[in-house]
């Protein structure tokens, strides 16, 4: 970069600057903070002073300009000697004086703009901070939604919980969206582009400030920090436009031409049949994919569309694989199980036939579903698969007809009916076998059985005639009986038999019975009554006392509650007082404010101790960081081929021995730099501020002019070589690379530092700690007085606030005297006095004479030995009942007739038991004995007619003649039926098996084997189509295109540059790789194979060559000339109708990706000899060098 050495010419640069920024800041301002009461009301203040400063320079501008047209004509003049001499002289040089006093009145209103435009600066952050706050809401929340979205797919389990919370991620995206939406957008994005003019017009304003107040100051200084203002101005740092200034950023432009690229293919494809099919998703879809879009964007769209690919593809084949594996076993297993039965397992035909018809129609349904899965599928592809698709139908239709044929089921109806027949036969013979059977059972019981029962009814019939006047004369007997029984009835319950003695014992039991219940009804009301008295007590003596105490002891809680807040107050005093005597009464205190501040000034003396150790560890970290840049540039320096000879197996060791050595030099380095940066005095406190960021400032820039040049650099990589004795030439570029990386973090970490200093004086404040410690002072006096007058009087409404809220608790706590008792534990005085009242009835209940002692007297004698009763009494009971039970006795013997006589009962049942055994009526067959004697002869006799022949006969007709005729007639049917069965069915079953397996066997192994095959072409075909054309262009771009949207937070402009650089390079390698293949498959012996290899060359060349120096320099253009025309030799117009759609694409993104790499902005000035501002303070002359560097400034 070129500048001109004199101040004037600085001023002049400043001028333009400031005229150039305040015309495009007050563009910024109303599009950003023109709205009403927006950022600050000292924005009006700040617009009018830009207003005026623009009129000032409006003004400088139009007497510039007249002084130039005056000098053109003095020049024009005096070239012409014919002409008279111009006289604008004098009007040149008042002019003049009038342009330097208005110079001077503009860079005199600098500070006061300065400082107006630092308070609105302030307003526009706080708008800022709140805007980017809802911003980061939404990039977190669809950061969020984009990992579960990841999760998803690669998961397949948890899938309901994690969509779960997709679902209530993707509502707080929502929400966060509504919160920040697209007006506020353009906000945020309105006020940061101000806050950039803001800041670059403040800097510019310093400079002004600075060169008014020190005219006397060098030259040199003020060149080398007007081109530190413009590089912030322009946003260049290290070689790169990193986007902080008013150019678009290097990486922003390569991201816009990677995105560019993107669109360019995607927007080529997006109505092609393979790519609409499939674009279905309703938010992440390519062909609604903005002009302007992310690479997460691009990554959604793409992962959605093959997502719904896999899908589609993957029923189609799982449902045409089902079809192999799972269709076709079950009906390879129900023919075989068909064939395999025989003989008895015939029976089992019908079902396992059955089970044939259902797998057949079970294959066609399962390829209808096939069918359903095909018809979804892309029209390229269905077309593809067609031949193939029809020629499955074909044979699984075919197939399944054949399976479930009309002439099985026909020949199944005529096996029914010729079942009917034979049930009808056997039914027939089974009637006909039946009404003979019956025939001859009635023929033989009316012999053998009917009429010998008729003769043995007539003879029962004569003995039950003789029987009935047996029993009336019975009866004459058995009512003389009963009279003489009720004789001996009478005789027991007359008056002069009465057991009298029997009746007294029993009463006397009874009235003591009646006695002992008296006491107990006695006793059960005492005790009930004593009962309910000590109910009573517990209910409302006990709770009563217990209650008294508890009032007792809640009121002497209250007073001692109120003496110890008393006590209180005073402790918080005199503790308060303590406590400010602390912070800051005491001096040298641990703690207090002064030891803060010589703690301070100790920090500051050994800073530069602390920042050389710092740093040491930073580099080491950074050397030992595995994986590292410092890592690999050592590993790459190690393995390069010029030191081949460094090689035979011990690469590792000799770049442990590099990276050991590196820290101790670079070390040595830092200490160096440290030494001449040189830490001022910190001994004035005010002072240390200002001295650690003037140290830190001049650190960094030592270090950095310290390794200005490749010379350094080569000194240290030389000397690392000679440490680990390499040999040979040798290429140190590697080497060399890695110590850069580890100098520019030293010196952006000195740089930071000092810009962390600068924020903590100006954020903290820190110089006015002495002011500090007397308001500590002041406060601790204020409090002391405060808290003594609220605490201390016993009236203080702190107190009794107190007092009454502890009181309150107590109240809640404990009841107020006449409530329950809530928190009590364990019992008062009050309360054992009233248990005693409790615990008094009961002992009287136990021990009362009327109680339960009551009843234990009447319940046992002394001894305890039972009822209370006298043995003498009871012996005279017994003799009484004794006595009168002999009596009886003797009365019962004699109507019994055991003495002689003849009308006792004994003598009457006497003459009973002779009309039973001897006669009645004169003869024996009236006797009982005999009438039983012709009931033998009638049922045991030995005749043809009587009951026992009948009864015999009747059980040898059954063995004889019933059960031999039904067996054998049964036996008859029985092997009709099963002959018939037999016969018939095994010839159905047989014919049925045999007919089926014989031909539906060989159709399905034909059928098998040819679909088969032709499933087997289709998953080919799907295959290839998948990863062919524009299918295989948009997979490998969904599969390559993570990498691009990876950015190391933290990392810097040109790292992150380096890194989009080259993993666009290898994005770009991928594609390349597989349109290469694809392409001779559509397209063979074509041209454009060699025309791709030229394009790759070119972006390689370019994208390498960017990754390298990280950012956009002179060389760049070139490049992207050359990328462009080998991009539009292989342009559509060379082939009119393409029938490679993915060829017809890629141009035209590239053309886009080149356009937009174009605009990069590139310094012109990059590759020329540096500017030594030294010298050029010494010409006294303006060379071209001078005017090229004030152009490049003003741009």
């Amino acid at each position: 970069m070129g500048l001109i050495g004199g101040s004037d010419d600085v001023k002049n640069a400043i001028l333009k600057g400031l005229h150039s920024n305040v015309t495009q800041l007050e563009k910024l301002l109303k599009a950003s903070c023109g709205g009403e009461g927006c950022c600050d009301n000292n924005l009006n203040d700040l617009q009018k002073s830009l207003s005026d400063l623009q009129q000032n320079c409006k003004q400088y501008d139009a007497l510039q300009t007249q002084i130039n047209s005056l000098k053109k004509d003095v020049a024009e003049k005096s070239e012409a000697p014919e002409r008279a001499p111009s006289d604008s002289g004098p009007e040149i040089e008042r002019l003049t004086r009038e342009i330097e006093e208005l110079k001077n009145k503009i860079f005199s209103q600098s500070s006061t703009l300065k400082d107006k435009i630092t308070i609105v600066i302030d307003a526009v952050k706080i708008v800022i901070e709140s805007l980017d706050a809802k911003k980061n809401k939404v990039v977190d929340a669809q950061s969020q939604v984009n990992e579960l979205k990841k999760k998803i797919e690669g998961n397949k389990n948890n899938v309901e919980r994690l969509k779960k919370d997709l679902d209530e991620r993707e509502e707080q995206l929502k929400n966060a969206k509504n919160e920040f939406p697209e007006k506020e957008s353009k906000s945020l994005e309105y006020h940061n582009a101000s806050m950039k003019s803001l800041e670059t017009l403040k800097e510019l304003c310093g400079y002004a400030e600075k060169v008014d107040n020190n005219k006397n100051n060098p030259s040199a200084t003020l060149l080398n920090n007007l081109c530190t203002g413009l590089e912030n101005f322009l946003g260049y740092h290290d070689g790169n436009y990193t986007g902080e200034g008013i150019v678009y950023s290097d990486l922003d432009r390569l991201c816009d031409g990677v995105m560019s690229f993107l669109h360019g293919v995607l927007s080529g494809v997006k109505d092609d049949d393979n790519v609409t099919t499939y674009d279905v998703d309703k938010v992440n879809n390519i062909s609604t994919l903005p002009e302007k879009l992310a690479i997460t964007e691009v990554s959604n769209a793409l992962r959605a569309w093959s997502g719904e690919l896999e899908e589609r593809t993957y029923k189609l084949k799982t449902a045409l694989s089902d079809l192999q594996t799972s269709n076709f076993k079950y009906i390879t297993d129900s023919l075989n199980k068909l064939n395999s039965v025989y003989g008895d397992s015939l029976r089992n035909v019908p079902a396992l036939l059955q089970t044939c018809f259902n797998e057949a129609k079970n294959l066609h349904d399962v390829f209808k579903l096939a069918k359903t899965y095909y018809m979804d599928l892309d029209p390229t592809l269905k077309d593809k698969l067609k031949d193939s698709f029809d020629y499955i139908n074909l044979q699984v239709k075919e197939f399944a007809a054949a399976a479930q044929n009309t002439e099985l089921k026909a020949l199944l109806v005529f096996s029914e009916e010729r079942a009917k027949l034979l049930e009808k036969t056997v039914n027939d013979k089974v009637k006909y076998r039946t009404n003979q059977l019956g025939s001859d059972i009635n023929d033989a019981f009316e012999r053998q059985i009917g009429k010998p029962i008729d003769d043995v009814n007539e003879k029962l019939t004569a003995v039950h005639a003789d029987l009935g006047k047996w029993i009336v004369a019975a009866e004459k007997f058995i009512q003389m009986i009963h009279n003489q029984v009720d004789d001996i009835i009478n005789e027991v319950m007359s008056s002069a038999a009465n057991p009298c003695g029997i009746s007294t014992a029993a009463g006397k039991l009874k009235e003591d019975a009646v006695k002992l219940y008296t006491e107990m009804q006695e006793a059960h009301g005492y005790i009930a009554e004593r009962v309910q008295s000590a109910l009573g007590v517990v209910d409302a003596a006990l709770k009563t006392a217990v209650m008294s105490d508890l009032k007792q002891l809640r009121d002497k809680i209250k007073q001692t509650v109120g003496e110890h807040i008393s006590r209180l107050g005073l402790s918080i005093t005199s503790n308060l007082k303590d406590l400010t005597d602390t912070i800051a009464h005491q001096q040298n205190k641990s703690g207090t404010l002064y030891d803060i501040q010589n703690a301070l000034q100790g920090y500051a003396s050994s800073f530069e101790n602390k920042l050389k150790d710092a740093i040491e560890t930073m580099v080491t970290s950074m050397v030992n960081e595995k994986g590292g840049a410092v890592d690999t540039y050592v590993g790459k320096y190690v393995i390069d081929k010029g030191n081949s000879s460094l090689l035979n197996g011990k690469e590792n060791d000799i770049k442990a021995a590099i990276l050991h050595y590196l820290p101790d030099i670079i070390k040595q380095l830092v200490e160096e730099s440290a030494g001449k940066a040189g830490l001022s005095s910190t001994a004035e406190f005010s002072q240390i501020g200002s001295s650690l960021q003037d140290f830190a400032k001049r650190f960094g820039k030592q270090i950095k002019s310290e390794l200005s040049g490749k010379t350094k650099l080569e000194e240290i990589a030389e000397q690392i070589a000679g440490m680990v004795a390499t040999s040979g030439s040798t290429k140190n570029d590697y080497l060399q690379t890695a110590l850069e990386i580890i100098i520019f973090g030293v010196s952006t970490a000195a740089k930071g530092l000092s810009e962390e200093i600068k924020n903590f004086l100006e954020a903290s404040k820190i110089s006015n700690l002495a002011q500090a410690i007397e308001s500590v002072k002041t406060l601790g006096e204020k409090l002391e007085n405060a808290v003594t007058r609220a605490v201390v009087p016993s009236t203080g409404a702190f107190k009794e606030r107190l007092k009454a809220q502890a009181e309150g608790l107590i109240g809640t706590e404990y009841g107020n005297g006449s409530g329950d008792f809530k928190n009590g534990n364990g019992f008062t005085p009050t309360y054992d006095t009233a248990k005693l009242q409790v615990t008094q009835p009961l002992d009287l209940i136990q021990n009362n004479g009327s109680g339960l002692k009551k009843i234990k007297t009447v319940m046992a004698d002394e001894k305890g030995s039972g009822m209370k009763i006298e043995s003498s009494t009871l012996q005279e009971l017994h003799s009484i009942v004794t006595q009168s039970l002999e009596q009886l006795c003797k009365r019962i013997e004699k109507l019994a007739g055991k003495d002689s006589g003849y009308s006792g009962v004994k003598q009457k049942l006497q003459r009973l038991s002779n009309i039973i055994k001897d006669k009645l009526y004169g003869e024996e067959k009236h006797s009982l004995t005999g009438i039983q004697t012709r009931l033998n002869k009638i049922l045991t006799g030995s005749g043809d007619n009587t009951l026992q022949t009948i009864v015999q006969n009747a059980g040898e007709f059954y063995d004889k003649i019933i059960k031999t005729e039904a067996a054998r007639a049964i036996k008859e049917i029985q092997q009709c039926v099963s002959d018939e069965v037999a016969k018939v069915t095994g010839d159905i079953q047989k014919e049925a098996k045999t007919d089926y397996h014989f031909r539906i066997n060989k159709m399905f192994t034909d059928m098998e084997t040819r679909v088969h095959f032709a499933i087997t072409s289709i998953k080919r075909t799907i295959h290839e189509d998948s990863h062919g054309g524009v299918k295989g262009l948009l997979k490998t771009m969904k599969h390559h295109i993570d990498p691009l949207k990876e950015i190391t937070p933290g990392a810097t402009h040109p790292a992150n540059f380096q890194s989009l650089s080259a993993k666009s390079l290898a994005y770009l390698k991928h594609i390349h790789t597989y349109v290469s293949a694809d392409l001779p498959k559509h397209l063979p012996n074509s041209q454009y194979p060699s025309q791709l290899s030229t394009i790759h060359s070119a972006l390689t060349t370019l994208l390498s060559h960017l990754s390298a120096k990280k950012h956009f320099d002179h060389k760049v253009p070139g490049m992207l000339a050359e990328l462009k025309t080998s991009v539009q030799a292989l342009h559509t117009t060379n082939f009119a109708n393409p029938a490679y759609p993915v060829l017809d694409a890629f141009p035209k993104s590239l053309v886009r990706f080149v356009e937009q790499l174009e605009r990069g902005y590139v310094n012109r000035y990059e590759g020329h000899p540096s500017i030594d501002f030294e010298k050029l303070l010494t010409k006294k002359t303006i060379t071209n060098t001078n005017e090229n560097g004030e152009k490049h400034l003003i741009i």
